[in-house]
């Protein structure tokens, strides 16, 4: 069974930590990428369009507070685009403001979730928004 490619967009140090411990931890036989921003991200998305062999995301955690593009406008850019509109995106904030809430579930957000994050609602939230509950084995 092929590893699920998943893309984590975090500038935290600390989170890029915690969510590669858990899914190194966890029964999903995946494939993490991190990137610290969404430009880092973009231009990942373009070399797995030009041919270059980089598998394009099964699914992507996104933060909302990123440097240089927001969360917001990193979802409005794969949602707008053709290649990357149908991969499901969990937004990740420390915010549970229902401004910040609302403007990514208008952009076609799979999920939101407030960080600290519960360890099972993670993974639940994965399988439900994903579709990935297939790959749940043992490495």
């Amino acid at each position: 069974m092929k590893p699920v490619t998943i893309v984590l967009v975090e500038d935290n140090e600390g989170d890029i930590v915690l969510t590669t411990e858990l899914f190194e931890d966890s029964k999903f036989i995946n494939k993490l990428i991190v990137f610290r921003d969404g430009d880092e991200l973009i231009a990942y998305l373009a070399s797995c369009s030009n041919g270059q062999n980089n598998p394009f995301p099964d699914f992507i955690l996104l933060d909302i507070n990123l440097p240089s593009l927001n969360g917001i406008e990193v979802l409005n850019y794969l949602k707008s685009n053709e290649k990357t509109t149908d991969i499901p995106v969990i937004i990740l904030s420390t915010s549970n403001v229902t401004i910040d809430v609302d403007k990514a579930f208008e952009s076609k957000a799979a999920a939101f979730l407030t960080k600290p994050l519960s360890l099972d609602l993670f993974f639940k939230t994965i399988i439900e928004k994903t579709d990935f509950y297939f790959q749940l084995l043992k490495k």
